[in-house]
This record gives C-alpha cells, sequence and structure tokens, in this order.
C-alpha cells in the first residue's frame, strides 16, 4: 500500500482564474525519494501544501495509507513533515532548544522524552549541542534550515515534504541536506522534495525523477 497517493488532484486558488494543479496523480511508496523539479509558477509548493493535508483539492483524492487524508486530519499531520524553502517562516522559539521541543512538547509528557527528542533530531542534522541554547535569530542561513529540520524530525514523520531545501546553501550543507534525507530513508522513510533546478544537488541519493510544468506532472527522462 502507498504512504500517499493523489488521484486526479486539481486545485485553484480563490480568487484566481487558473488551476494551480491540474489532474495530478501521484503515488508515494514507503522507503523512496521523490524529485519534483520544474519552473517557478509551476504549482511545486501547492502540490506540496496540498499533500500536507493544508490545501484541498477542488476535484480529486489524497489518499494516505489508504484512507481519505482529510478524514485522518488533524492527527495524520503527525506522520508528515512539511519543511518551507524559507526556514524564517517555521523558526518562532527565541531559543534553538525550544524550537526542536515545540512539537514533541505538545505530544510528550515527559521532559526527559522531550530532551532525548531534541538530541535525537539535533544529532542527526549535525547541529553542535552549543548551538542548542542560542538564540534562533543568531543563526546563519545554513544553520536556520538546519534547525527548521530538525523540528520536524524530532517528532519522526514518515513522510518528508521539502521546498527547495537546497536553495542558498553551499555545498557543505548541501551534503548535510543529502545525509539526512539517505539516513531517513534508509530507516523507512519517504520524501518528496521540489526545486527549480537542483539536479546536481541531489547526486548520490537513489530518487524518481519527474517533472512538473502548468500544473501538470511527469517523469523526467533520464
Amino acid at each position: 500500500m502507498p504512504l500517499l497517493e493523489l488521484q486526479g488532484v486539481w486545485y485553484k486558488y480563490p480568487g484566481s482564474l487558473d488551476y494551480a494543479l491540474r489532474d495530478v496523480s501521484l503515488v508515494v511508496e514507503e522507503a523512496k525519494v521523490y524529485v519534483v523539479a520544474g519552473p517557478n509558477g509551476a504549482g511545486k509548493t501547492t502540490l506540496l501544501l496540498v499533500m500536507a493535508g493544508l490545501l484541498e483539492p477542488e476535484k480529486g483524492r489524497v489518499l494516505f495509507r489508504g484512507k481519505p487524508l482529510k478524514e485522518q486530519l488533524p492527527g495524520a499531520r503527525r506522520h508528515i513533515g512539511l519543511l518551507f524553502q524559507n526556514p524564517e517562516h517555521m523558526l518562532f522559539n527565541p531559543v534553538v532548544y525550544d524550537e526542536i521541543a515545540y512539537v514533541p512538547r505538545q505530544l510528550y509528557t515527559s521532559e526527559e522524552y522531550v530532551r532525548r527528542a531534541v538530541e535525537e533530531a539535533a544529532e542527526m542534522v549535525g547541529l553542535k549541542h552549543e548551538l542548542l541554547m542560542r538564540p534562533t535569530h543568531m543563526l546563519s542561513y545554513g544553520e536556520k534550515k538546519l534547525v527548521a529540520l530538525a523540528s520536524i524530525l524530532s517528532y519522526k514523520p514518515r513522510l518528508l515534504l521539502l521546498d527547495e531545501p537546497y536553495t542558498n546553501l553551499s555545498r557543505d550543507y548541501v551534503e548535510k541536506i543529502n545525509n539526512i534525507i539517505r539516513r531517513h530513508v534508509e530507516e523507512g522513510g519517504s520524501a518528496v522534495i521540489v526545486c527549480h533546478e537542483c539536479l546536481d544537488s541531489i547526486r548520490g541519493l537513489h530518487v524518481e525523477r519527474l517533472y512538473m510544468e502548468s500544473g501538470r506532472i511527469r517523469p523526467l527522462s533520464q
């Protein structure tokens, strides 16, 4: 059974004359990575928002583990982690530790369990221990990206939805992101990466390549 599936999905933003998604069908299997490339305005971010259950299709269905995603919300979001393109849109706690701990504190009553979740997520993304007490506004852009990703990994979602994860990052940070994705998949998770031009960045990852343009999606020829 697929982890997540889109069946003939159409979506149009309120007030818009054009559809952002046009008859999109996509199957996301367990322990696989999918890369959706395409130009700006193709509908890639909208695709992720629909997959995360933040936007509801006008037509078509979104299934999570074989059942309508809509009927499983908000609980299903526990298994889906969405990384926005700009990490500053995700960071709202004054200190790194509290940022990563935010969701675990909503899920668990034990602060000891929360501490372990924070430390495991920080270790997974390669954040040094001394950074955990640093104010988030003092971090570099690359560090903010890793903290935002750690805040998602802290609750161990099965599906990562990554919006332009490589934008404005150095080669060192690109490799860190790829190592995180690789480890996530080795542990049975799946990832969907959308990007404008990132095929060079994903070298070393075994992925299924897709292309999106004008709201439609298709396989990308090798």
